[in-house]
């Protein structure tokens, strides 16, 4: 440049720029603006030199500014690395420290929940240690208590055992004394070992023994009726007085016959009634009554009535042997008495007081006894009941009177052949035209050809019952009352019954007092006659046993075959015919196997059958 080559000065200056742009590089555009400088200088230009002078002071400034800048944040930028290196350092530390807090508290917590597991395991083992004594304890007692119970029913099993003992002693006595009566009498009449004109009362001592028998067992299928809780009431508006006379009928005629006398005391006003069951209250009186005669030997028996708010009593008195004070509680026990000397002198079951007093309990009254050995007892029957005189406009129950005869036409239907042989003889022995029926089906026909002034309709029958003859009458316009006769008696049968249409009820076996009151309210009253003439049922009973043996081949056959419908259905039909012309407990056994079918409870008809087989057995059908 100094020897005057300023073109190629300017040219590699112009290189230099592009090179400092290029490289972005503030010291060697600082070089470039001096080049410059010194070129315009020797060319001379003072004012550009001085402009480019100024301009590399400000571009010197400006690197030099740029240098301390860029320093100042390198300087701060490695002041703040190592700043956060620090507080990176603090934070690890940090972490390091709580990482090593939680492994103490972790450590903790599992020492803590160990003593707690170990304190917890422990109280487990106390609790049931202390669980299993209180349990053995507990156990021991129970063994004790039912070890002692045992003793005691042991005690009362045996006490029971020769209770009944007694009381099989006894009844079997009680039953074979009339049976002796009855079967020795027949004998000499079939025989004709009787003359005939004694035959009458032959009959009749054979009757009144018969009577004995079915009171006997009366007694004792209306015990087990109320230990089954199944006895049921029949409260109605009943006549004292009546009621009073039927007890002097029965009483007085015995008591004469002992030497001894018999008389009521009756301190309620004259024609006094009382809303009470008629028949049970009855049973009571008769019972008391009949242990008072009998256990009296001279003196007399007194039954005594008077009336309290709202109750009756009926107070027994006799000069009889008397009842020790140590024996009063166990007089009303079931096959109990005095001592065994009572039954061997006097006879009995044991079963009249206890039966007595069970009845009073289930009417809302009681019995309560005083008695002094050798002097005599009285016996209270207390029996809450409204009671006052009768009004004219009340009728109250009566006993039928059976001397009259009756004009009427009746429909009977009845599957059961001797059934309807029985019923039919007792209509037509009472003046009655009947028209008999073995199914529903001809009921209807029979009523609708004859419109008889009364049906008297069984309700289990064959083709169709008693419920759809009923209801087909009815259907057909057919207005006279229409009876149901079956033996099922109770009194929500009853009332489905009525419900259904019909007039009225009749139980099997047909109660003669019941029948004829039926009867006189549908039927007008004939000729009196000189007494009720006692239908003949000796060879319908005869016709019965001989074909029972083949009915109930039947009712097997249909157990069998598993038709259970057809086993209700025979038991049925044989149940209200032995009521009639067999025993209660036969009757009774056809009964429970009819329930047991209807319930559809094969396996307990089955054991009843076997039961029936050997009723049959013992029975010699």
């Amino acid at each position: 440049m100094g020897r005057g080559k300023y073109e190629r000065a300017e040219a590699a200056l112009v290189q230099a720029y592009a090179l400092a742009r290029q490289n972005n590089k503030d010291d060697e555009s600082l070089n470039t603006y001096l080049i410059e400088l010194l070129l315009v200088a020797a060319k001379g230009d003072t004012q550009q030199a001085l402009v480019l002078f100024e301009k590399y002071e400000r571009e010197r400034d400006l690197a030099v500014s740029h240098a301390i800048a860029s320093r100042l944040n390198d300087f701060h930028a490695k002041y703040n690395t190592t700043q956060l290196q620090r507080q990176v350092e603090s934070l690890q530390q940090q972490q390091e420290f709580e990482r090593m807090a939680a492994r103490q508290r972790n450590q903790f917590t599992w020492l803590v929940s160990g003593l707690l597991l170990l304190t917890l395991i422990i109280g487990v083992l106390l609790y049931r240690r202390a669980t299993e004594r209180r349990a053995n304890a507990i156990l021991e007692e129970k063994v004790r208590l039912r070890t002692q119970e045992l003793e005691t029913l042991a005690q009362q099993l045996s006490s029971a055992n020769e209770i009944k003992s007694q009381f099989l002693a006894n009844i079997s006595h009680e039953i074979r004394t009339p049976l002796t009566s009855i079967m020795g009498q027949a004998e000499a009449i079939i025989h004709g070992e009787v003359r005939g004109a004694d035959v009458a009362k032959e009959l009749q001592v054979i009757y009144n023994n018969s009577q004995h028998l079915g009171e006997l067992i009366n007694d004792v299928l209306d015990l087990s009726k109320i230990e089954a809780n199944k006895l049921e009431l029949n409260i109605a508006l009943v006549s004292l007085d009546s009621l009073l006379a039927d007890i002097n009928a029965m009483f007085a005629p015995s008591a004469q016959q002992r030497g001894i006398g018999f008389c009521i005391d009756n301190q309620l006003a004259a024609n006094s009634g009382a809303e009470l069951d008629y028949i049970r209250v009855k049973q009571v009186l008769v019972n008391l009554c009949s242990n008072a005669i009998k256990f009296t030997e001279q003196g007399a028996v007194t039954l005594k009535v008077s009336g309290k708010e709202n109750a009756l009593v009926f107070c027994v008195e006799d000069t009889g042997i008397g009842i020790a004070e140590d024996k009063l509680e166990a007089i009303f026990t079931t096959f109990s008495q005095g001592d065994n000397s009572i039954s061997r002198r006097f006879g009995g079951t044991g079963l009249g007081l206890s039966l007595s007093q069970q009845l009073a309990c289930i009417m809302g009254g009681q019995i309560t006894v005083t008695s002094t050995l050798g002097k005599g007892s009285c016996f209270c029957f207390k029996l809450p009941c409204q009671h006052s005189p009768l009004t004219s406009d009340v009728q109250a129950q009566q006993p039928p009177c059976y001397t009259s005869s009756f004009n009427g036409s009746v429909v009977l239907a009845e599957d059961h052949p001797d059934n309807r042989r029985l019923i039919e003889r007792t209509l037509e022995n009472l003046g009655v035209t009947v028209y008999s029926a073995e199914n529903g089906e001809q009921a209807v026909e029979l009523a609708l050809k004859h419109n008889p002034d009364l049906v008297l309709m069984d309700i289990q029958m064959p083709i169709l019952d008693g419920l759809g003859a009923l209801s087909l009458l009815h259907q057909c316009g057919f207005g006279n009352p229409i009876i149901a006769l079956t033996a099922n008696a109770m009194t929500h049968e009853i009332a489905h019954y009525k419900q259904a249409g019909f007039a009225g009820h009749l139980a099997k076996p047909i109660d003669k007092a019941q029948f004829c009151a039926m009867l006189e309210r549908y039927l007008s009253i004939g000729e009196q006659k000189e007494g009720y003439r006692e239908v003949d049922m000796s060879d319908l009973r005869h016709s019965f046993a001989q074909t029972l043996p083949a009915e109930i081949a039947l009712l097997r056959a249909a157990q069998q075959r598993g038709d259970i419908a057809v086993v209700a259905k025979i038991a049925h039909r044989l149940a209200g015919a032995a009521k009639m012309f067999a025993d209660e407990e036969l009757a009774q056994l056809l009964s429970d196997i009819e329930r047991a079918a209807k319930f559809q409870d094969g396996e307990h008809v089955s054991e009843l059958l076997h039961d029936l087989a050997m009723h049959d057995t013992e029975s010699g059908h």
